[in-house]
């Protein structure tokens, strides 16, 4: 199977192009870099897509800057939207299956119980409206032969994320404020990549004609940004004092949802997913960014 995997040099694209390179499959991956597949030009998706066809598209590309969304809304519907309907209209035409990843700020976040995937949507901030958007795109696009997966607090051993924005700022100030109002729960993009990888091999998905669905992945455990914060001190024994604080004292462009902790029984169901706890998974991490 040839399959292409968008947003390469992200986290998650980051860590599937690792995963795949260190285990054999039965599968030839192309990680276009942003030169070669530029998702905010139609152009470039168009020109690309001319002269290469796959049987899997995974959509790891996304506008993730929550803050600056409010500001650039352009920019974030062009990549969050926009992009995705025409990966949508390309794997329509070509017969091709579809995996897009997306996000738990879809959901306002005023319900305190795990959100599961048919509770209802309305995002609070633009991040959101946006992956939304594309979200509903897809679904009107491809009826079947699509999934779209949402994840929560993804970070990474690379790029800019709350692990490695916590571990700078604990070098460089003596007391950190985090909110511990807010609560999730965290996502390594390694086992994420798994859960795709898993995705790919599974036959009922690939080979048969499905009505598109949306699953939920993170990793267990229902913490917030304190919590996360507190696990990652601990494991780089900084000295850095960490207090928290109340959202409405941390003021930001984007507004936050209170609780956004993703009911998973339905993919660990469909896949047979085992999930790891969240602190096992931010131990690994941190080991590879200190080994």
């Amino acid at each position: 199977m040839n399959i292409i995997v968008t947003g390469g040099s992200g986290q998650l694209g980051g860590a599937i192009q690792r995963m795949v390179s260190s285990i054999e499959l039965p599968h030839t991956f192309t990680f276009p870099s942003r030169q070669e597949l530029d998702l905010s030009s139609s152009i470039s998706l168009k020109e690309f897509f001319q002269n290469n066809r796959f049987d899997l598209i995974i959509n790891c590309g996304a506008y993730t800057k929550v803050d600056e969304a409010e500001f650039d809304r352009e920019s974030a519907l062009r990549i969050n939207c926009y992009a995705v309907e025409e990966l949508a209209e390309i794997a329509k035409k070509n017969n091709s299956k579809f995996i897009h990843i997306s996000t738990d700020y879809v959901f306002e976040g005023n319900n305190i119980n795990p959100l599961q995937e048919n509770y209802p949507t309305n995002p609070i901030n633009y991040y959101g409206e946006s992956k939304l958007e594309g979200e509903k795109i897809l679904q009107k696009i491809m009826p079947f032969n699509a999934l779209i997966l949402r994840t929560s607090w993804v970070y990474s051993e690379t790029g800019k994320n709350f692990l490695k924005t916590i571990i700078r700022k604990s070098h460089e100030v003596e007391t950190l404020k985090v909110v511990d109002d807010q609560f999730g729960s965290p996502t390594y993009s390694a086992d994420l990549a798994e859960v795709v990888i898993k995705i790919v091999g599974d036959d009922q998905f690939i080979n048969n004609q499905e009505k598109t669905e949306i699953y939920h992945y993170s990793s267990e455990g229902r913490i917030n940004w304190f919590d996360f914060a507190k696990e990652i001190l601990k494991h780089t024994q900084s000295n850095c004092i960490i207090e928290s604080i109340k959202t409405k004292d941390f003021l930001t462009p984007a507004s936050r949802p209170k609780n956004t902790y993703l009911d998973k029984a339905k993919v660990i169901q469909r896949f047979g997913l085992k999930i790891k706890p969240w602190k096992d998974s931010l131990k690994v991490c941190i080991d590879k960014i200190y080994g």
